[in-house]
């Protein structure tokens, strides 16, 4: 079970470190790819639905190492709004191209704050702790195996 474990625990960190590595390409490159989707090309829109699905990635990694759903939860809602600002940092510093938006990490943070709330609410989005232990024994059962 402990290679299981570690696995599970190297799957969800994958996911979510590759996901912060395309946000970072995305929010420095100068020419970011454009949505052919209508409703999706609105700037704002995207922003919230890609700091969701960071905020989502770094929950679910975060909750295998952290005992808390929610201090893990937290984790990642606390990640993505310092994430997303520096993005918009290092877009109006390093950038020719591009500039810092305050409204972009408002639209961030609405999407890291829309995942936060779910995962609150809803336990089977905010998924176990991948090291959670074994339930207890049946009370009821007085024979030692």
């Amino acid at each position: 079970m402990p290679l299981k474990t570690a696995t599970r625990i190297i799957i969800r960190f994958a996911f979510f470190v590759a996901y912060a590595g395309i946000i970072t390409w995305l929010s420095l490159t100068s020419h970011p790819p454009r949505i052919g989707i209508k409703w999706l090309s609105w700037d704002k829109v995207q922003h919230a639905l890609a700091y969701f699905l960071l905020t989502f990635f770094a929950g679910r990694a975060f909750i295998a190492l952290v005992l808390s759903r929610k201090k893990a939860w937290f984790l990642a809602f606390v990640f993505s709004i310092i994430f997303g600002s520096l993005m918009e940092v290092a877009q109006g510093t390093f950038s020719r191209v591009r500039g810092a938006d305050a409204y972009d990490i408002l639209a961030n943070a609405c999407g890291a704050l829309a995942i936060y709330l779910l995962a609150c609410l809803i336990p089977q989005i905010s998924g176990k702790p991948v090291h959670a232990a074994r339930p207890s024994p049946d009370p009821g059962n007085t024979t030692n195996s």
